[in-house]
């Protein structure tokens, strides 16, 4: 029993010093993958939506952005939505990256999880979210180029969604 009190820390070092190791980055700033892969940077992603262009998401399936200037409307909006973010950690859940920002002004914090211990093998996606970004700091789902260029306009992106206003639409993938 005292071997496997030793084994079972190391091994959970083990698992997320490889996940850490393992981010990969894709074209224009955003990552493809499993969830552990798809943590592009914030620094690399900021580089990447700045180097973009129209050219880059022109012929991919899913790409309805009408135009070179509908694409630079919705590259200029994310450059902006970015412009003075602090970052502090980034990590992927659910098939979206978040950014674990600094918090700027009061915001009512979301219930803490109850009833699961820290670490608890099954603990849910919720409790793991919750856990995610240090005290101080709040999770923003990061918004690409990707999620914009699936819409004609950046006003129809911002229009509302299938599931009513204020709702983000799907992300593609499951």
């Amino acid at each position: 029993m005292m071997a496997v009190r030793r084994i079972v820390p190391l091994a959970i070092m083990t698992v997320l010093v490889v996940a850490a190791c393992g981010q990969a980055s894709g074209s224009g700033g955003e990552a493809q993958g499993t969830d552990a892969a798809k943590v592009v940077p914030f620094a690399v992603f900021l580089d990447g939506l700045r180097s973009a262009s129209y050219a880059d998401y022109a012929g991919r399936p899913g790409t309805r952005v009408r135009s070179q200037q509908a694409f630079a409307q919705m590259q200029r909006f994310l450059l902006a939505r970015y412009a003075d973010v602090r970052v502090i950690r980034s990590y992927a859940s659910g098939g979206a990256v978040f950014d674990c920002t600094r918090q700027t002004a009061p915001l009512a914090h979301p219930p803490e999880p109850t009833g699961i211990p820290a670490g608890a093998a099954g603990t849910s996606e919720a409790a793991v979210q919750a856990q995610a970004c240090p005290h101080g700091s709040v999770p923003v789902r990061r918004m690409t180029l990707s999620d914009l260029v699936r819409f004609p306009s950046l006003s129809q992106y911002l229009g509302k969604g299938p599931g009513g206003p204020g709702q983000l639409p799907p992300t593609g993938t499951s």
